[in-house]
């Protein structure tokens, strides 16, 4: 008896830090989205001109490869930028958006 409910504590200790890394792991990936994104911007805003529509950056994150897709909306009379970063982390797609203002 006192095995059971030793290996039923230790399945549930085990779950909790399945879920704990999984989370770190979302939360790290999606901070390098964030940083991403923050470097693309600076650079749209020096560079003169309209940023490509699509970019593909790869990054690697914990050992992982990650794949990140940035989706530029230039509207060059206002000179806004609405970027979105896409990026998949256990089969599910993910993604941030981000407007901001990078014209003269």
């Amino acid at each position: 008896m006192a095995l059971l409910i030793l290996s039923v504590l230790l399945l549930g200790l085990q779950a909790g830090m399945i879920t704990a890394i999984t989370m770190n792991t979302e939360n790290l990936l999606r901070s390098e989205a964030v940083n991403l994104a923050q470097e693309r911007m600076d650079r749209y805003r020096i560079m003169p001109g309209s940023p490509p529509l699509e970019v593909d950056v790869s990054r690697q994150v914990r050992n992982y490869n990650v794949t990140y897709t940035l989706h530029n909306n230039y509207d060059s009379s206002t000179d806004v930028l609405d970027m979105t970063v896409e990026w998949e982390f256990q089969n599910e797609q993910r993604t941030l958006e981000y407007t901001s203002h990078i014209g003269g």
